[in-house]
């Protein structure tokens, strides 16, 4: 709430309590005490301070005065007074109640101030912890990479070392693929700090789901064998709307977490359907061990990491987060045949058909 809001909500609170507390002691004013009175009156002013700030305090005041001088000094309802002493009594209740109205809104400013310090330490502890944990996940798949790049490079220029041609092409190659999964560590890393920072704004267009899936799988290789992925894509499926970059991002991930936990010999079946007029769901489904009911929930958590999984456990969060921000979802349950099924929505504004070649089921190739 802006301070305006915050002093007018002040202003309108310590109102209504000066209207009721005033209504209620009218029938006995009396037989009440000038002091008495003013006490009393004390309550509107802190409400007015502590709820709006020093403004609403002040205006609290003044309208306390007021109602204290016309109201419950004698003669009534005129602001002119019957003695010195009952001059004396507002203007000490108007000087007394402006330091009441500074002292609480002091007090609530200063409280205002040690949440605000409080939130800030919590947020900076919060990003210390993911920091720690950051470096944590990704030591090891940083070394890795680094150190076969290293020796590959080393060896290659050592004057000392002879080699075939053959085994300087697979030192070229092994460069390659290590730095492929340099940049692929470093795209994930990029993608967790455009998630923290709420700076996912996905670029829609009507693309085909057939393309952005050949394209993901393509840029697997080698890190994922070509034959271990089937597709299993309908010939007219409709266009989907979506960000073509962050949703073969999704396709990618689940495909190389699927190649990960699934023995090498087991094969990885992409799958889609339409699952009501304006939906696609698609499916990675591997033969690996599953994934417990327990540990459903969790494994789209960042940093998680399955039992004998040597990624970051950036991949199925990075995932989420990219359909979340198309409005869609994403879940994991049994496949068919044993193994982790995960699935997840995309949206196909337009029911048309996207007539392709072949019979629908294809081995990238």
């Amino acid at each position: 709430m802006d301070s305006s809001k915050r002093s007018l909500a002040g202003i309108a609170l310590a109102g209504c309590v000066l209207a009721v507390l005033t209504v209620a002691m009218i029938p006995v004013r009396a037989e009440l005490s000038t002091a008495t009175d003013g006490l009393v009156l004390v309550i509107p002013v802190v409400v007015g301070a502590v709820a709006g700030g020093f403004f609403s305090g002040v205006v609290s005041v003044v309208a306390g005065f007021l109602v204290y001088d016309l109201v419950f000094t004698p003669p009534y309802y005129t602001p002119s007074v019957s003695s010195a002493e009952n001059l004396v009594a507002p203007a000490v209740y108007l000087v007394v109640m402006l330091l009441v109205a500074r002292v609480f809104a002091g007090m609530d400013a200063a409280r205002r101030e040690a949440r605000a310090q409080k939130d800030d330490i919590r947020k900076l502890e919060e990003v210390d912890h993911v920091a720690t944990r950051l470096i944590s996940a990704v030591s090891h798949d940083l070394r890795t990479p680094l150190a076969a790049i290293k020796m590959c490079a080393s060896t290659l220029r050592d004057p000392e070392v002879e080699l075939t041609s053959e085994r300087q092409r697979e030192f070229a190659e092994l460069i390659d693929e290590q730095a492929d999964r340099l940049t692929r560590l470093v795209t994930n890393l990029l993608n967790v700090g455009r998630i923290r920072a709420g700076a996912l704004e996905p670029r829609r267009e009507l693309v085909s789901l057939h393309d952005v899936v050949e394209e993901a799988v393509a840029a697997l290789v080698p890190t994922v064998e070509p034959h271990r992925v089937t597709l299993s894509l309908p010939n007219a499926l409709p266009l989907v709307d979506v960000d073509r970059l962050l949703i073969g991002q999704v396709v990618f991930n689940l495909v190389e977490n699927a190649a990960r936990h699934a023995p090498r010999s087991s094969p990885i079946v992409v799958s889609a359907r339409e699952a009501s007029l304006h939906t696609i769901e698609v499916s990675v489904v591997d033969g690996g061990p599953g994934v417990a009911d327990s540990e459903r929930a969790a494994v789209f958590g960042m940093f998680n990491r399955r039992d004998g999984d040597g990624g970051a456990g950036l991949g199925l969060s990075i995932a989420k987060a990219f359909l979340e921000a198309h409005g869609e979802r994403i879940w994991v349950e049994d496949g068919p045949d044993g193994g982790a099924k995960f699935s997840f929505t995309l949206p196909a504004p337009v029911p048309l058909e996207y007539e392709r070649l072949g019979d629908g089921t294809n081995t990238c190739r």
